[in-house]
């Protein structure tokens, strides 16, 4: 199904999932599933995406017959691994100004100013996604290094 619009500027307004379903006439849970690899353009809540990112999405969903399960497209994963460098790097930055701090109370202020806590959280989410992108035979591997490697030294970090 292409997208078209009645105006110029159409494609770029953001919608949720449910605002997708309707403009595109397709099914809530299809599109859902089509964007659940996809950075939203607007975090929300809810969630929201570019209205011309959903049909890109849709499509890759279905050359690579994704069912959820792994199998995401070169583009997500793409998207997804910058995302993570892009989180990491300001983590990073966070980290070092963490640890040059000796008053643990100044350090948990830098943690709530600026919610620089919720960089944490969002690369969380990301390494999240990044293990759900995986095959089924490899998801178990990564898993088990994005949660214990990488999630624990990063929090074993922000403790000391």
């Amino acid at each position: 199904m292409g997208l078209t619009c009645s105006n110029e500027n159409c494609c770029d307004d953001l919608v949720t999932r449910e605002g997708a379903s309707r403009a595109l006439d397709r099914n809530v849970r299809t599109i859902g599933r089509a964007l659940a690899h996809v950075q939203p353009d607007d975090e929300g809540p809810p969630p929201k995406w570019k209205l011309s990112t959903v049909p890109e999405a849709l499509a890759a969903r279905d050359v690579n017959g994704y069912s959820g399960g792994g199998g995401a497209s070169p583009v997500d994963v793409e998207r997804i691994c910058a995302e993570v460098d892009w989180l990491a790097e300001h983590c990073q930055r966070l980290l070092d100004r963490l640890e040059a701090e000796p008053d643990q109370a100044r350090r948990l202020e830098l943690l709530q100013e600026n919610r620089n806590g919720k960089v944490v959280g969002r690369l969380f989410d990301a390494l999240d996604r990044s293990v759900a992108i995986h095959d089924e035979a490899s998801r178990p591997l990564a898993e088990s290094y994005v949660h214990h490697e990488m999630k624990g030294k990063l929090l074993g970090r922000i403790c000391i």
